[in-house]
């Protein structure tokens, strides 16, 4: 699974003398964007704290702003989905990009500092698109994003660009410069780094064709499905899959549900589980959490009394339903593995079987 980060320069309107042809073209890569956002199971981050400090809201893709756009230039834009994505993604502090990459990155055990006047990013007419100090502040993200890249950071290993299809020819976005790595041991690093990052000007690569047939298929099909995308989206972290096997309930839960027929959650279920099976799933944004007793403050978590497996939930999708996933830890002397026990809806009781 991706984290899928806005070019900025999709957060800020032409200016006054730009012609018509180019706020068409933008209003069209953002109605693109808007129509796969809310229906893959990528995460979806913006900079919008960027563009606010810097340009103020002016610029800013407000409803006020599109409505205006589109009827001085009389254009055939789906204004309520982009307002929908501006909404549920650009205004949403949980997809706010900066925090995101740094929380993970310290989490992983350090924080980076980039030497500034050393940072290139090619090609560079996507930077030229950023204006004034978003330009610095953009260009010292992407190398923070760029040395946990080279770092083997999950968070940072799976981030693409998503921009406009016209700047998107050349399909990789390289990085590279010097930068102090600071330990949370207190101790400092001093490194050249050079990374590439997916450019995508397209929605193909990230909307799903065929995961009802595998669902349809047999549970194997789906057990080879996600193992297929932990080798898609892990193997190159080098991490290590841990052994898993869907429960008894987990294919009923999908279908007494109606989740079999909701391509969405379906390969939500598969991207989700892939991370989890890879120890990721801290880093995808998914709300993980222990699966408590009860509601207590300190309810403790849950435990199967047969062989000490730890209960564990998770956000498959935050909007309508709220899709859930209960699953089970299991360690012992052998190591460990995973059971997926059950999917439910977030008003239902937190059962796990």
């Amino acid at each position: 699974m991706h984290n899928i980060l806005f070019d900025p320069g999709l957060l800020v309107a032409p200016a006054d003398t730009s012609d018509r042809g180019e706020v068409e073209r933008w209003l069209t890569s953002l109605e693109m964007w808007a129509s796969v956002a809310g229906t893959t199971p990528h995460a979806w981050y913006h900079l919008t704290d960027l563009v606010v400090k810097y340009l103020g809201h002016e610029r800013f893709p407000s409803f006020h702003l599109l409505r205006t756009l589109q009827q001085r230039y009389h254009l055939n834009i789906a204004l309520p989905t982009i307002a929908t994505l501006v909404n549920e993604v650009f205004l949403q502090d949980a997809c706010s990009f900066r925090p995101a990459l740094e929380t993970h990155l310290f989490t992983y055990g350090f924080v980076v500092e980039p030497t500034h006047d050393t940072i290139a990013i090619h090609p560079g007419d996507l930077s030229t698109q950023w204006p004034g100090e978003i330009c610095n502040a953009v260009t010292s993200l992407l190398a923070e994003a760029g040395v946990g890249k080279w770092k083997g950071e999950p968070f940072s290993t799976n981030v693409v660009i998503a921009t406009a299809r016209h700047r998107a020819i050349e399909h990789e976005l390289s990085v590279a410069g010097e930068a102090t790595i600071l330990s949370t041991q207190n101790e400092q690093e001093h490194i050249s780094f050079s990374v590439v990052f997916p450019l995508l000007g397209e929605t193909k690569a990230l909307t799903p064709t065929d995961i009802r047939a595998i669902w349809e298929l047999s549970e194997e099909e789906v057990q080879r499905a996600i193992a297929r995308q932990f080798q898609d989206s892990w193997e190159t972290t080098g991490a290590q899959p841990l052994p898993f096997v869907l429960g008894p309930q987990f294919f009923a839960s999908v279908r007494e549900r109606g989740a079999d027929a909701n391509r969405v959650v379906l390969t939500k279920i598969v991207s989700v589980a892939a991370a989890v099976i890879a120890e990721s799933a801290m880093a995808i944004n998914c709300d993980l959490h222990p699966l408590r007793e009860s509601s207590a403050p300190n309810s403790p978590q849950r435990t199967r009394q047969s062989d000490g497996a730890k209960g564990w939930r998770l956000t498959l999708t935050h909007k309508g339903a709220g899709w859930r996933m209960h699953y089970w830890h299991i360690s012992n002397a052998s190591g460990s593995s995973i059971e997926f026990s059950n999917i439910l809806k977030k008003h239902e009781p937190e059962v796990i079987f």
